[in-house]
């Protein structure tokens, strides 16, 4: 049934997309009152989704960013969270998440070329003296992998479009380690480098570079750019002891801080992912903003707010009227 619901969406997309091209597609004004937090992860030269499917090209990014100012009100997070909304247009909050270099270099500049403002959600991976996220190891090593592999005693395959999937229930290996510890996931690593190291120089900065202490630094100086939590090692929340997501969220709280001399009160839990002690512990550390993903969760709370994500896989016309219609 899922599939064929997909099978139908897609029939739709190109039926939009070739109305379109004749003048007669939906239209993508903003009549529709909607208050929404978009969410970005990386930007690159050509929207690759070879490794995942968090990336879109600088210019598709550019392209809605010019759309956004000239059709919508685009506000801060914290503008967004006092609801300073212009009562005539759709409200828009740009958010990224996982810190990547990219922000700074092909996503700052579009930014400040329209001059709307976004929020960087970044991690601590730097404090522990680490540069690249430990799901983007995994993408990026799988090219390097045999065709099956033992993992924390799992059977994994690899399979077509970059997947590793588990042989008897077919779960992918991110969602996997998702629920494992910091300690389970690093062993994971460290063994995967050992057996089956891969030259990082063989892919673009791009897709693993994260922010260094420095850059983060420069950022939180630019007045169009708020800087936002997302946790240390980009752990699943959900999975730690209470204790254990408050020492987390209070480390990456207080790095950040150090690092740009501004109270950091906004968290992007990783994975969009959270239960009532993940609530808990957010508020107890201090912070006032808390955004998950879209339909993540079941839970209600005065200060979360859910966020829409981009889709790389469809075009520039179903992208807006997807966000204009609050789903896809």
């Amino acid at each position: 049934m899922y599939n064929f619901q997909k099978i139908i969406q897609r029939i739709k997309w190109k039926w939009h997309d070739l109305r379109c091209a004749f003048g007669f597609g939906k239209s993508l004004t903003t009549e529709k009152k909607r208050d929404v937090i978009l969410v970005y992860h990386g930007i690159d030269a050509i929207g690759s989704t070879a490794y995942n499917t968090r990336f879109i090209s600088e210019a598709m990014f550019e392209k809605q960013v010019a759309y956004f100012a000239q059709n919508t009100h685009v506000l801060s997070l914290d503008d967004f969270f006092l609801e300073r909304f212009s009562p005539n247009k759709m409200n828009l909050a740009l958010t990224f998440d996982d810190g990547y270099q990219n922000n700074l270099t092909r996503a700052l500049p579009i930014l400040e070329k329209y001059k709307v403002p976004a929020t960087f959600f970044i991690t601590g991976i730097h404090s522990l003296n680490q540069k690249v996220l430990w799901p983007d190891v995994i993408d990026l090593t799988i090219p390097y992998l045999p065709k099956e592999i033992d993992i924390l005693g799992i059977r994994f395959c690899k399979k077509r479009k970059n997947q590793l999937l588990a042989k008897e229930t077919g779960e992918n290996v991110k969602q996997f380690l998702q629920k494992k510890s910091q300690a389970e996931i690093e062993l994971v690593l460290s063994q995967l480098n050992t057996d089956y190291p891969f030259p990082l120089n063989a892919y673009h900065p791009d897709y693993y570079q994260t922010l260094t202490d420095l850059e983060i630094k420069f950022l939180g100086q630019n007045p169009l750019i708020t800087i936002g939590a997302h946790g240390v090692f980009h752990t699943d929340l959900t999975v730690l002891s209470e204790q254990e997501c408050l020492n987390e969220l209070q480390k990456s709280k207080d790095y950040l801080e150090k690092l740009i001399q501004k109270e950091v009160s906004a968290i992007a839990f990783p994975f969009g992912t959270y239960n009532k002690k993940v609530l808990i512990a957010a508020e107890k550390v201090g912070f006032t903003q808390l955004l998950a993903l879209d339909k993540m969760g079941n839970i209600s709370h005065p200060q979360m707010r859910e966020r829409f994500g981009i889709n790389p896989f469809i075009s520039y016309q179903n992208q807006i009227l997807a966000i204009i219609e609050g789903k896809y």
